[in-house]
């Protein structure tokens, strides 16, 4: 798995020291597990190390996913798949729509702590100096506006929706790109359906 992993992201022209870079905060969990794997009895350092590094490899796979396609080429895949399930009155397109704003949501969260964390670091917050429980006192004059601003913002978006009506039982929204199955994107599902079928039976 890990070397498929690394022929995926040669073959996109992933940077590799970005995408391991990304990855420091799942590393410091995968040790975690295998620390308190090795403490219990029960799991042992062998299964705590199976669990680690298949957190790393499920974390690097979706960064190469991330990191080859636009949050808007994810939305109409996932509206694809989930378009079968219009014969059950399942809102496909509402689901793809909130998978779009959690995907659009996310950066704009990381810019709102890094302006937010510059303010109050500007006005003497000590982040970096004193005791712990002195760095975490800072943190939450940071989260604070970060949340009302969010709320805000999602406030803001729920009236555009609505004056733009979302949610009107019968209608279907178009797309700007009409994204149909070819024969090549067959068999990439089915080699690609192989593969995991493979790697689920090893595991």
């Amino acid at each position: 798995l890990g070397f498929l992993c690394l022929v995926l992201a040669l073959s996109a022209h992933v940077p590799l020291g970005r995408m391991l870079a990304m990855g420091i905060p799942v590393y410091m969990m995968a040790a975690l597990t295998v620390l308190f794997a090795s403490i219990n009895n029960q799991v042992g350092f062998a299964l705590g190390c199976f669990y680690g590094v298949r957190m790393i490899l499920l974390v690097l796979g979706s960064f190469i996913v991330v990191l080859t396609t636009t949050s808007t080429a994810l939305t109409d895949a996932l509206r694809s798949f989930v378009s079968p399930l219009r014969v059950l009155h399942v809102p496909a397109d509402d689901i793809a729509m909130v998978f779009s704003m959690a995907i659009r949501f996310i950066p704009l969260m990381a810019q709102e702590i890094c302006a937010i964390h510059d303010a109050q670091f500007s006005r003497g917050a000590s982040f970096h100096r004193g005791g712990l429980w002195q760095r975490l006192s800072a943190w939450p004059p940071v989260f604070i506006p970060l949340f009302v601003g969010m709320f805000r913002r999602a406030d803001k978006l729920s009236v555009a929706m609505d004056a733009r009506c979302y949610g009107v039982r019968g209608g279907r929204r178009t797309s700007l790109r009409d994204y149909r199955m070819t024969p090549a994107s067959v068999a990439v599902s089915v080699v690609g359906l192989g593969v995991l079928a493979a790697i689920a039976a090893l595991l």
